[in-house]
């Protein structure tokens, strides 16, 4: 998800029976719309890793927002939230500063180079129209498809 989509996140998003969350909407410092584009609004499955702590996020406080600030409102961009969240995150797992939107590239890169999805189902869970933008961007992460190639492959029986 983006940075903002993120902070967006409210309760009535989250599908515990399906494992999944609805992004419907976007918070930037020009406040609440929706996402960047039509295909943004989307379904995405809940990973088994983050199941946790999304739960603890979601029975901590009243709040319709999963995000809220100590005021208990919603975080009106990301800028405070990488501050208190995402700065410290790193230091802690001694990782060198990175955009949260570095995440988003870690995550789309891994998912295709470990064949865990398509290129269209990424374009798909990453709020894309097309695999245009997958194949553009990501695909060039990966650095040689060949060292890997199944050459024992039967493509005729």
């Amino acid at each position: 998800m983006r940075s903002g989509e993120i902070i967006g996140l409210k309760k009535s998003d989250i599908n515990f029976e399906k494992n999944t969350i609805t992004v419907q909407r976007t918070r930037s410092r020009f406040g609440e719309s929706t996402p960047k584009t039509k295909y943004s609004i989307r379904e995405i499955p809940i990973i088994e890793l983050l199941s946790p702590y999304i739960k603890e996020l979601y029975n901590k406080h009243d709040n319709d927002y999963l995000f809220i600030t100590q005021y208990k409102k919603p975080y009106k961009d990301t800028t405070v939230f990488q501050e208190q969240f995402w700065k410290p995150a790193l230091k802690e797992l001694n990782i060198p500063y990175r955009r949260p939107y570095n995440a988003r590239h870690t995550y789309a890169t891994n998912m295709l180079y470990n064949n865990l999805v398509t290129p269209v189902q990424l374009a798909q869970l990453l709020g894309h129209a097309n695999t245009q933008m997958v194949f553009d961007v990501y695909v060039n992460y990966i650095d040689s498809f060949n060292d890997n190639f199944d050459r024992f492959i039967k493509i005729y029986k």
